[in-house]
């Protein structure tokens, strides 16, 4: 008597029988549906292949308390803006995104809004949450506690974050814990061309406090 794989397949190497006929029309699909799509995956030919990473979504943080950091954080959004690695529409850039459009830098007597305060902790809180990672324009003569506090924010919820500082800065002391306890520190001029979708960490080099 046939034995049951023998009657549905003609004969005892019916798992070879069945791969090739699957792979046969697994290549023949493959082969009519060729195409190509940024931020997706593609096939070319009968294998499958990763496209190129998107930009990434990141928390852009910032001073803007004084000359210098308001000169620095104008460079570095400029910098951000020309950075393909980087999706300036998708990032959260917290003076972009203002509570009821009420500007901080033309109306700073909204600091003293209890509502205000509130809504923009809870603004910039979601902006880190939802981010990939965070960069950081910083100015080390001139500490941000609220930059740091942002920092720490990021580093509890897993996210990377990269400190940038400005050239004239290098050799200025760093606090430990923004030294240490971010993923990188880059200065102004290498931002435009960092490429945020694959940050390595690696170790400060300079003076700590």
């Amino acid at each position: 008597m046939s034995s049951i794989n023998e009657v549905l397949y003609g004969d005892t190497n019916y798992l070879n029988t069945l791969k090739d006929k699957v792979n046969k029309v697994v290549n023949k699909n493959l082969k009519q549906i060729s195409k190509e799509k940024d931020g997706d995956y593609m096939f070319t030919s009968t294998k499958l292949v990763e496209a190129p990473m998107p930009p990434v979504k990141a928390y852009i943080g910032c001073s803007w308390f004084s000359d210098k950091q308001t000169e620095h954080m104008k460079a570095g959004i400029e910098a951000i803006k020309a950075n393909p690695s980087v999706s300036w529409e998708y990032s959260h850039y917290p003076l972009a995104h203002q509570y009821k459009g009420m500007d901080v830098n033309n109306n700073p007597e909204i600091m003293l809004d209890k509502e205000w305060q509130m809504a923009t902790v809870s603004a910039d809180i979601e902006g880190i949450k939802g981010c990939e990672l965070g960069i950081m324009l910083y100015v080390p003569s001139e500490p941000d506690d609220g930059q740091a506090w942002e920092m720490g924010n990021l580093y509890g919820h897993g996210k990377q974050c990269v400190v940038v500082i400005p050239d004239d800065e290098v050799h200025e002391p760093l606090n430990l814990m923004v030294a240490c306890g971010t993923t990188r520190i880059i200065k102004l001029s290498e931002l435009a061309t960092f490429d945020f979708r694959h940050v390595v960490a690696d170790v400060y080099d300079g003076e700590v406090y």
